[in-house]
């Protein structure tokens, strides 16, 4: 359910040969809407400013870095990333894939409005079947932003799916000051206007250093709100080989809304094979919820929205 698409030469036959290595019979593939430009809004630059005074590491050395390079880490950061395919790119792919592959689009909400409208019809026209946002790296609030809610509602509106960024994330969003917009209570009071069916990515537990970070709030969600899902990707470790993680899963009756992801290839040191064999091999998993994470649940929801 967490692939995400590279626009890299033989990156075709990387995928292909991973799926089958790892029996992996569909994959849903995600792009990223990113643009470092808006860290150039007076109202981004402050908050993110404010925020990282409040971290551990501002309070043991606030002499590290001024604001001015502060906010030109956060730049550089950006710029690291490898530009994300574009929705023609992604289409195209699934085209010639059209049963290995779900594609979904993505949008920053803090871009203007008549920018975020233009890129879901675009989504709409191309056929992808949802669109992925991510809270901590387009720089925005679930609770307050308005395009989001544009995005909730064409989805519901569509039947596409909406997949969520929730935990931390790499560089300095692994600083949960700067992530806490990714934190899913974040998302409740938008799933409390709107029926869309959402993915939380990685359940909240997103983080090097504080794994399960959000959790609790994350299988609230997941409790309280029907049309709410979880998948597992850059997590199943952080959950499968926990028992006391599994058995509160169970007691809350929330494994039929879990879905196996992977983050491939994003993830140092792992791929999809390793994290299937990672679920396949808990001790603490009956043979029941193993089937229902790895395939059963994912079928069920791609169903529902008429994906596959």
């Amino acid at each position: 359910m967490h692939v995400h698409l590279v626009a890299a030469m033989e990156f075709e036959k990387v995928l292909l040969k991973e799926m089958e290595r790892a029996g992996v019979e569909l994959v849903v593939l995600l792009t990223m809407d990113l643009n470092p430009s808006v860290l150039r809004k007076e109202e981004v630059r402050s908050k993110l400013i404010q925020r990282y005074k409040k971290t551990r590491a501002y309070e043991v050395d606030p002499t590290r870095w001024n604001e001015e390079e502060f906010m030109r880490y956060l730049e550089n950061f950006f710029h690291s990333f490898r530009p994300p395919p574009t929705h023609q790119y992604l289409a195209s792919f699934v085209e010639s894939f059209p049963k290995l592959a779900v594609g979904i689009g993505s949008v920053n909400p803090l871009k203007p409005t008549e920018y975020v409208e233009e890129k879901l019809r675009e989504i709409a026209k191309l056929g992808l079947k949802g669109v992925k946002v991510l809270p901590t790296l387009q720089l925005f609030d679930p609770a307050t932003n308005q395009n989001f809610e544009l995005i909730c509602e064409f989805c519901e509106r569509n039947k596409l799916l909406l997949i969520c960024h929730t935990g931390c994330d790499p560089g300095p969003f692994e600083l949960p000051e700067l992530s806490q917009d990714a934190n899913p209570e974040r998302l409740v009071p938008v799933l409390e206007r709107y029926s869309v069916n959402i993915v939380l990515a990685h359940l909240g537990s997103y983080s090097v250093h504080n794994p399960r970070i959000w959790l609790t709030e994350a299988l609230e969600i997941l409790k309280r709100f029907e049309n709410a899902y979880a998948d597992t990707s850059a997590v199943n470790y952080a959950l499968f080989y926990r028992e006391d993680v599994v058995e509160r899963i169970r007691r809350l009756g929330l494994f039929e809304k879990l879905l196996f992801g992977s983050d491939f290839p994003y993830i140092r040191k792992s791929n999809i094979a390793y994290e299937v064999r990672g679920v396949r091999e808990s001790r603490y998993l009956t043979e029941e919820e193993k089937e229902a994470v790895l395939r059963g649940n994912a079928l069920k929801l791609l169903r529902k929205i008429g994906a596959v």
